[in-house]
């Protein structure tokens, strides 16, 4: 499915700048167990309002005369995780690691091949068509190109107002609706009679910020949001988005390959690579005590302020190219580029496990890990 279609499915479905703030003003989060999701309710615990059960989605290859289906694309294999009210779980990895087809799947925009998304206990992988519509309501999507996610020949007004009137929820009000929306994401009233392309990406960005939340969601996915904008134009728009969900108490999926703004914006982060989750922690966790070596070649490519600690600090370099999804390795999936096995084999360390046996996501104490690592060899590590 191309960008274009992705687009169009959702805005059809669903109506229905990278300069991040000093880490150091954060509110820095206390290790605790990775599955433990952040509370922020006022009742007995947090309230999961999303959660993905062992998600699965193969892509057929067809091919021949016939055209028919001879292999298959693992775009995304056993992925599981929850999300709870105003939390935001952030989706990293490399391009191709199934980021963003979990993040569709978890709207239904695409319907996985096995696995469950219980939207308050609701399965919605079951639904029907029309009753997924109603649903539409609570689950919302931002893309990642907030040009092609806009309808050229539609004004600001007519985009925004479009997933009131289909859910039958414009009125008199429509317009005083219209234009609080657009305070909310930064934009004046007078910008509604314009066209998209009259606007910056920056702006852009915001005006399908404000499409997704006319309808007052509790969870939006963030499918890249502030990867096709300047630097100068992310940290806007991703502090628009923590002030947002502090006002409205939204629940994010924020899908992106930058972790400096993953490590700004989200409260637990998962790893994932060649379609699984390889690591799941709370912030803390996996910044400053990451234990799987794909995740501590990520944190090492990141660039620091300080120049001094850029020249002093080791740089883990990946070799070899990503395998393909259509046949994936045994075991370890990350073992034909895994720099820690290449140094225990050079070492005299027996690391047939990695290609006999799957490693499981879960807490590895032998190597000081304590959040869940999916390698049979997890030693933790502080890279950044």
């Amino acid at each position: 499915m191309t960008a274009t279609e992705d687009t169009a499915a959702g805005a059809a479905d669903a109506t229905t700048g990278d300069t991040p703030a000093d880490d150091t003003t954060d509110e820095t989060p206390t290790p605790e167990d990775a599955a433990a999701p952040v509370d922020r309710s006022d009742g007995d615990g947090p309230e999961v309002v999303l959660e993905a059960r062992h998600l699965v989605k193969n892509f057929p290859i067809h091919g021949g005369v016939l055209q028919r289906v001879h292999a298959y694309v693992q775009a995304v294999s056993d992925v599981s995780f929850t999300l709870t009210r105003g939390e935001t779980l952030g989706l990293v990895g490399e391009s191709g690691c199934g980021k963003s087809t979990t993040g569709r799947m978890l709207l239904n925009l695409i319907r996985p091949t096995s696995g469950e998304v219980l939207f308050r206990g609701q399965d919605i992988t079951e639904l029907s068509a029309k009753e997924m519509r109603k649903l539409r309501q609570e689950l919302q999507i931002v893309f990642q190109d907030p040009y092609a996610s806009l309808n050229p020949r539609m004004t600001v007004e007519a985009t925004l107002s479009e997933p009131l009137r289909i859910h039958d929820k414009w009125d008199s009000d429509g317009s005083d609706t219209i234009r609080e929306l657009l305070e909310r994401v930064g934009l004046a009233n007078e910008h509604k009679r314009r066209y998209p392309h009259e606007f910056s990406g920056g702006q852009r960005q915001r005006i399908g910020i404000a499409r997704a939340l006319a309808l007052r969601p509790s969870v939006i996915v963030l499918d890249e949001p502030v990867s096709a904008l300047d630097v100068s134009i992310q940290a806007g728009v991703v502090n628009l988005l923590t002030d947002l969900q502090e006002e409205m108490n939204l629940s994010y999926v924020f899908i992106a390959h930058d972790l400096s703004v993953v490590r700004h914006i989200s409260d637990r982060v998962a790893v994932m690579y060649l379609g699984k989750i390889v690591e799941l922690g709370n912030r803390i966790q996996v910044y400053e005590s990451s234990g799987h070596p794909y995740t501590q070649a990520l944190l090492s490519a990141v660039p620091l302020p300080d120049p001094k600690r850029e020249r002093e600090r080791e740089r883990i370099i990946l070799t070899g190219d990503v395998p393909s999804p259509v046949d994936p390795p045994s075991g370890c999936r990350f073992r034909t580029r895994c720099w820690h096995k290449q140094d225990l084999d050079v070492a005299g360390v027996d690391t047939s496990v990695c290609e006999e046996e799957e490693p499981l996501l879960q807490i590895r104490p032998s190597g000081g890990v304590d959040h869940p690592v999916a390698c049979h060899f997890a030693e933790q590590r502080t890279v950044v």
